[in-house]
């Protein structure tokens, strides 16, 4: 069936289905497995072009790890347990940081300008085959699965497709 999505809808369904097994009870198989494998594929092509498309600079992994390390060595996870230390503490930490940010300037600037270009394409609207398959048809295992049939659903607009209101009415 024909759908219009944003990509962003489509990576996101990419990386659901790719872990079907681990998200859905039960096998997969039979006719809703192969919807389900087959839109697996449709949404893994868009996966595939996006991260060729944007591919991630290992110097923003290495600023990232670098900025992470300072808050794992004093344990810190979270703006409460910063806001916790001793000043002279978080002063330390504060001064850290902003040698790192300073250090990778440019590496910074070029991951916003990339992330501005990464949101665009995420936000365009594409039309694109997909097969829906009924709510009753999968079940979703884990404690995110309300989280994952959102997404699934998408508003209505989703692989979850919209309960037959005539059939309903019949019950």
């Amino acid at each position: 069936m024909k759908m219009t999505v944003k990509q962003l809808y489509l990576i996101q369904l990419a990386n659901i289905l790719a872990v079907a097994p681990r998200i859905f009870t039960g096998d997969c198989q039979g006719e809703v497995g192969y919807k389900v494998y087959m839109n697996r594929n449709v949404a893994k092509t868009y996966l595939d072009g996006y991260t060729q498309a944007f591919p991630e600079d290992p110097k923003w992994a290495e600023y990232t790890q670098k900025h992470d390390m300072i808050y794992a060595e004093v344990n810190v996870q979270t703006t409460a347990q910063l806001a916790a230390l001793p000043p002279e503490k978080q002063a330390e930490i504060t001064e850290r940081i902003a040698a790192i940010d300073t250090e990778y300037a440019d590496t910074i600037a070029k991951h916003k300008t990339l992330e501005i270009e990464r949101q665009k394409t995420l936000d365009d609207i594409v039309e694109v085959d997909l097969y829906q398959v009924k709510p009753s048809d999968i079940h979703i295992k884990g404690d995110d699965a309300w989280q994952i049939w959102d997404t699934l659903w998408n508003d209505g607009n989703g692989i979850i497709s919209k309960p037959d209101e005539s059939k309903a009415a019949e019950v």
